[in-house]
């Protein structure tokens, strides 16, 4: 009877260590995750933080290159109205060796930011295998808007950028018509760029400090 007795104690000290092991396991887990998270997220700020003020990271700095004839180009392009005929074919050939700057880099962050996100909320849903995630959290939907939002201004970047070269080859052959339409087009894309960058800057206010 003893001897039952003892193994019963020794069975409960057995269930009750593997207990408190198995909660260390999980709390190690947990702390490596919330940890995991923290990174991601301060490493998303910082992307944000660097593309909102239209800048760019060294590594987007150094995949993404400019044309050698920038200062040329944006000389022209600053009185684009007055140019006469051969600086108009200068400018269009022109723009097809420097257009694709800015908006590539712009592109190439905002991809750089996308990514970021997906391994934040891969993190997070991992983490609520592990304990219940308040939604307010980590702020994953105010997150998911400004990555959608920043990713919407880089497609009217490219587009702004799309506009003007059509506008020079307007220029270039004279054609009035086609130029009124895109110098139409240009302001939409303009006014929307403009609305969606405010909205931005709110929204990434509202989640970092600059």
């Amino acid at each position: 009877m003893k001897a039952i007795a003892v193994n019963i104690l020794i069975a409960i000290v057995i269930v009750i260590a593997a207990f408190f092991i198995i909660q260390k396991k999980e709390s190690v887990i947990t702390g490596s995750l919330v940890e995991k998270i923290n990174e991601t997220r301060s490493e998303m700020e910082q992307a944000a933080k660097t593309t909102g003020l239209a800048q760019v990271d060294a590594e987007a700095d150094t995949v993404v290159r400019d044309c050698g004839v920038r200062e040329r180009y944006e000389s022209l392009l600053g009185r684009l109205e007055s140019l006469n005929n051969s600086e108009l074919v200068e400018v269009q050939q022109l723009h097809a060796q420097c257009s694709h700057y800015y908006p590539t880099q712009k592109a190439f962050m905002v991809y750089k930011l996308e990514e970021l996100f997906s391994e934040y909320t891969s993190l997070i849903s991992v983490l609520e295998s592990v304990r219940n995630v308040e939604p307010e959290e980590y702020s994953v939907d105010a997150w998911r808007s400004l990555v959608t939002k920043e990713s919407t201004r880089a497609t009217l970047l490219r587009q702004q950028y799309e506009i003007q070269g059509r506008i020079i080859e307007a220029l270039v052959k004279n054609d009035t018509n086609t130029l009124n339409i895109l110098l139409e087009d240009a302001k939409k894309v303009a006014d929307s760029l403009n609305v969606t960058s405010i909205q931005i800057n709110g929204e990434r206010d509202a989640l970092i400090r600059i």
